[in-house]
């Protein structure tokens, strides 16, 4: 029996391991040209800047007569959407080299140490365009402020303040980070000690409040960070959307930070519920072994 409580440890050692892993991806991602960069805090997408700005009515209309007048109407609202289509095309040329002149990226990229900034592959207008980077900032704990500085293209000071306060964020994200690495860390020490000790009590009271606290921090930045890509993008947004500019939401990197969070906190339901046990006497015969 202390043979079989020593292979349950293996269980919080794996979740306590899937934890540090994932909480360090979330911290490291895009610290390297090209390294996770689909896992972004957030990315400004500019390669729409400027374009769609002449828009069509909806004309699509079910006609029940089909009559000749409808078919002249037809005719007339496929020739003006080919017209208003060209156009855009047009301007979104213009704003394009106006772009290449200013040194301008199709996309940038906010991570949690540091930011990037790229092109899309073949180009932006294409749903599964691959992400080329072409450069990214040193990493450093707390980026900002991430400027991107677009005042020729109508990048306006409520938008760069908005952005700003994304990038007062990150030193704090930066601590949580590493302090849940550290935590869960400290939790695979523990889990190498219960090996030893499995039924010792203070071993496993150590390891609950070392797995409940790197929960909480994982947890904590976790739910601020959805908050952020959220509420905070969805303010941006309405703020940017009249250029044409898009500020997406690091969906992926929610998925990353929070099955980390997930992970640890079952490790700490195990650990938890294995105290109680030893506690109230029913981890037996186990329980009663020494060793």
């Amino acid at each position: 029996m202390v043979l079989l409580a020593r292979l349950a440890i293996i269980v919080p050692l794996v979740l306590s391991t899937i934890g540090l892993i994932l909480a360090a991806l979330s911290l490291s991602a895009g610290h390297k040209k090209g390294f996770m960069e689909e896992y972004a805090l957030a990315r400004v997408n500019v390669s729409r800047i400027g374009y769609d700005i002449i828009k069509a009515s909806d004309t699509n209309k079910i006609h029940d007569s089909g009559g000749f007048l409808d078919i002249i109407k037809d005719l007339w609202d496929d020739t003006k959407h080919a017209i208003i289509d060209k156009l855009n095309d047009l301007i979104g040329g213009t704003v394009d080299e106006l772009a290449d002149k200013l040194g301008i990226s199709n996309w940038y990229s906010v991570h949690v140490m540091n930011g990037c900034q790229g092109s899309f592959q073949p180009n932006g207008t294409v749903k599964s365009a691959s992400l080329q980077t072409t450069n990214c900032s040193d990493s450093k704990a707390g980026l900002g402020p991430f400027d991107i500085k677009l005042p020729d293209l109508g990048w306006t000071d409520d938008i760069q303040a908005n952005l700003n306060s994304l990038n007062e964020a990150l030193l704090g994200f930066f601590v949580l980070y590493v302090l849940g690495i550290t935590l869960c860390g400290i939790s695979i020490l523990t889990c190498l000690a219960a090996f030893i000790k499995p039924q010792h009590k203070k071993v496993v009271l150590s390891a609950v409040f070392t797995n409940l606290i790197a929960a909480s921090v994982l947890v904590a930045a976790s739910i601020i960070a959805t908050v952020m890509t959220t509420k905070g993008i969805e303010r941006m947004n309405r703020l940017t959307r009249h250029i044409g500019v898009e500020i997406q939401g690091g969906y992926k990197f929610l998925g990353l930070t929070w099955t980390s969070a997930v992970a640890i906190l079952l490790a700490f339901m195990f650990w938890g519920i294995k105290y109680l046990l030893i506690r109230k006497g029913r981890d037996s015969p186990v329980a009663s072994a020494k060793v």
